[in-house]
């Protein structure tokens, strides 16, 4: 857990755990089972906690933690599922945040794509109600058809969190692209958050992906995938659902290493998915290298998309998710003005591979238009009262430029120590007409699993 102050001042953090104890469930409210700790995080500092649930409150097993603070807009915070490997390094996934009172509620039904049910990989939905009032959903899980399959109600405690597998809603069935909605049942008064995540048995590494809004709250009908690959050692998976009640026509864009080429147009039925485990050699028939940034064209606004950089190794797989944006996303800088943000990057000295992780920074420009970025970094060890280095990145219209261990010589060339817990900011210079989207990825050097940092406001 990373509680990042962006502030000169110190500020306070109090944090309040819920644990998860089955049914019916601890409420948020009940002071025998809630634990609280504050933390005073430094100013222009960051607090990292490598197992927050262990470390403030001396407890095992999971639950829900919400972080407080008067001065909450001057916190970011962002949160990783971590476990070691057999063989050394680690592997494990984001956990997506969301704010107060975010996720499904009466008239707001939310829906999350990415379910895979089988024998390789298995999905659990985790739901959490967000609002500190009790509620009650029913989960609908469809395959790949558009075709409802299974259906499930929990009810939720005020703040209270609940996990179960796919196999109670998909049964036998083996579900490759499967897409969950989130419904709020009459009477029911919180707002409930969901996230899935798809877990490789051979492995036991995960990638998560967060509900959203069934219906979309933008209304750009293009979206934006900022990186997808094929290489000998990484691929991209890319999962599309058409979350409309009509049918959606859409057409691929590869704007990567080996030119653009679009695809011929597609058709997807109401609340159907598609699914490519290659999207570069399964639609552009793209050998090893490729890779650069993926565009979906479409007729409506009401797409889910997402994508899962992983490699396939002969144990099984390892990776993380990158989800699809739609062009008017507030995560865009560039014409925008807004200063992006991540922290937790890493590096080893000299780019040292047998151990440790590397950092690669992905820049992408998704508008059609031009940007000019200042890229900086700020180390914990310098108390971040001024960044170590800065470059300059000049983007054209859907170019895509990646840094490869940013600490080295393609990136800052300070790559003479080891670093932890590292922020990278971006902003841009004046002029600025273009969208971009930003991508740290953290790479473990042993097992090759991948953590994607985005950059946000």
């Amino acid at each position: 857990l990373l509680i990042t102050n962006l502030s000169s001042d110190p500020t306070q953090a109090d944090l309040y755990y819920t644990p998860d104890t089955g049914d019916p469930g601890t409420s948020g409210f009940d002071c025998t089972q809630v634990r609280f700790a504050s933390l005073i995080v430094p100013g222009s500092d960051v607090a990292s906690l490598m197992d927050p649930v262990g470390q403030l409150f001396g407890l095992e097993g999971s639950g829900q933690l919400e972080i407080r603070s008067s001065r909450i807009g001057q916190l970011r915070v962002q949160s990783v599922v971590d476990a070691p490997a057999p063989g050394g390094g680690s592997f494990g996934f984001q956990l997506p945040t969301v704010k107060s009172g975010e996720g499904a509620r009466q008239n707001v039904p939310y829906s999350v794509v990415g379910v895979q049910q089988g024998a390789t990989y298995r999905t659990n939905l985790i739901l959490t109600e967000t609002s500190g009032q009790p509620a009650s959903v029913t989960v609908n899980l469809y395959d790949e058809t558009g075709k409802p399959i299974g259906s499930g109600q929990r009810d939720l405690p005020p703040y209270g969190k609940k996990q179960f597998g796919m196999a109670e809603l998909a049964g036998s069935k083996a579900v490759n692209a499967g897409a969950l909605e989130i419904i709020a049942n009459p009477g029911s008064a919180g707002s409930v958050a969901g996230v899935v995540t798809v877990i490789d048995g051979r492995t036991g590494d995960a990638s998560s992906f967060l509900a959203k809004p069934l219906k979309s709250m933008t209304t750009a009908k293009s979206y934006a995938i900022p990186s997808v690959v094929v290489s000998s050692t990484f691929k991209s998976r890319v999962e599309i659902r058409n979350n409309d009640t009509k049918p959606v026509t859409y057409t691929l864009r590869y704007a990567g290493s080996t030119g653009p080429l679009t695809s011929a147009p597609r058709t997807l039925a109401p609340r159907a998915e598609v699914a490519w485990d290659s999207v570069l050699q399964e639609v552009f028939e793209l050998s090893p290298t490729s890779f650069g940034p993926l565009f979906i064209d479409s007729d409506s606004p009401n797409l889910s998309i997402v994508s899962r950089v992983y490699s396939e190794q002969a144990t099984g797989s390892y990776g993380d998710a990158i989800e699809g944006y739609a062009q008017d996303d507030p995560t865009t800088t560039g014409e925008s003005g807004r200063i992006i943000l991540t922290d937790g990057l890493e590096g080893t000295a000299d780019n040292d591979k047998s151990r440790g992780a590397r950092t690669n920074l992905i820049m992408t420009e998704i508008g059609g238009g031009t940007a000019e970025l200042e890229v900086s970094i700020w180390e914990k060890t310098e108390k971040r009262a001024s960044p170590v280095g800065t470059l300059t990145v000049k983007l054209g219209p859907n170019e895509q430029k990646q840094i490869n261990d940013l600490f080295g010589t393609e990136g800052f060339g300070i790559g003479s120590k080891d670093r932890l817990n590292v922020l990278c900011t971006i902003r841009p210079r004046a002029g600025a007409t273009g969208k971009v989207i930003a991508v740290a990825t953290r790479i473990d050097n042993k097992t090759q699993d991948t953590k994607n940092l985005i950059l946000r406001p």
